[in-house]
């Protein structure tokens, strides 16, 4: 969405420029950009919307704002974007008419009201266009911020695990049947993470977020881990770098570069497809490695943790929305940041699904395949409610 956004920017000279010098009213937010992005988690939230003059007027100026989503199917068409128009009864304007006084700049915010939060659907994003249209013939408004496209979203609330570098999952594949996982061409490993520590070199110098290391002797499963190894990952160590690895850790796609801070959230993806492992980082494709062999995967198989190899590398900090899928998402589905939050439970392709969210050692599997993530090792886990997604 970023580049349809920065796209449309500039295809608006108005709105590019620094500043506006005519005699001309505007959405003060459209003026640099027409695209603005607001999540919502409550009814009655809301977000402000002002407009401005170019130039201090010497008399009254009113205008006129409505929600015109007749614009949607044109802005999608246009941008190669799939959003959704607002259903009516969502969304309101507190107030239509706006006026920028005599001897101002700009007027005093009317808001857009969510009214009807269990209405917006989790993991959708919506265009809500807002018009303007002046009551003014001296002070037309500005072609190029006369619409503000507002990207609206549901923020969802979980819950979530915070692993204590002693505990994790075991998923136990329904049945123990892992015959539909063999021979891949293409999959999808993805969670989001959020650590308490960093990996450290000799002191748990690798973290498994999910999958499982089987020996590199045989062509057997892959796994996304937090590497802290300087002879793999260079620098001195002691640095959280993501990787997507097979044959344990002597094949893998990571590098430095990628910043990473305690107590942040960050969404990982490992994409095998067309011999390349790919691994994408808050959406971006960040490293590759070639690999042109098959992969398969066994009953080892884990969120958190690799028990029984090393240490057990187990992840400190928490794991939410983590994910198998048999085949590759693509660059689009992984761009969405609502993509890190929900994922429809019959997507093609999803093979487990563990939100993570159950609050119980047992954590189901949402795609209703029976695969479910089972709490192991030493200690309680501690469960932090209503964290924001995105």
């Amino acid at each position: 969405m970023r580049t349809a956004i920065f796209a449309l920017c500039c295809t608006v000279v108005a709105s590019c420029n620094d500043s506006v010098s005519v005699d001309a009213i505007y959405i003060t937010a459209a003026e640099k950009t027409p695209v603005t992005s607001f999540s919502a988690k409550h009814a009655g939230d809301a977000m402000g919307i002002t407009i401005s003059s170019a130039l201090i007027p010497s008399e009254d100026i009113e205008g006129t704002l409505s929600i015109d989503n007749a614009l949607v199917e044109n802005y999608n068409s246009s941008h190669g974007e799939n959003f959704q128009a607002l259903p009516d009864g969502i969304c309101k304007l507190s107030e239509n008419h706006l006026k920028i006084q005599s001897g101002m700049h700009r007027s005093e915010p009317v808001k857009l009201i969510v009214e009807d939060i269990e209405s917006l659907k989790k993991g959708i994003n919506y265009l809500v266009p807002i018009r303007l249209q002046s009551q003014s013939k001296t002070y037309p408004a500005l072609p190029g911020s006369d619409v503000l496209y507002v990207v609206l979203n549901r923020t969802i609330l979980m819950n979530v695990p915070k692993l204590n570098g002693e505990n994790y999952f075991k998923v136990n594949f329904k049945d123990q049947d892992v015959s539909r996982f063999q021979n891949l061409d293409e999959f999808t490993l993805e969670a989001r993470i959020n650590m308490w520590q960093f990996p450290k070199y000799y002191d748990g110098n690798l973290m498994g977020i999910l999958g499982f290391p089987e020996s590199e002797t045989i062509e057997k499963s892959a796994w996304l881990f937090v590497d802290g190894t300087p002879d793999r990952v260079g620098g001195a160590g002691n640095v959280p770098v993501v990787m997507l690895g097979v044959k344990q850790w002597s094949v893998y796609a990571g590098k430095l570069g990628f910043p990473m801070n305690l107590g942040e959230w960050y969404h990982v993806a490992g994409v095998f497809s067309n011999n390349k492992l790919q691994l994408y980082l808050d959406g971006i494709l960040f490293a590759e490695a070639d690999y042109s062999k098959k992969i398969s995967f066994t009953n080892n198989f884990y969120i958190g943790a690799a028990p029984g190899v090393q240490n057990g590398f187990h992840f400190k900090g928490s794991i939410s929305e983590a994910r198998f899928w048999t085949r590759a998402l693509t660059p689009a589905e992984l761009r969405n940041p609502l993509h890190r939050c929900f994922v429809d439970v019959d997507s093609k392709g999803l093979e487990g699904y563990w939100k993570l969210d159950d609050m119980a050692d047992n954590c189901k599997d949402y795609t209703g395949h029976g695969h479910t993530a089972v709490k192991e090792g030493y200690g309680s886990i501690e469960w932090q409610q209503e964290v924001p997604c995105p």
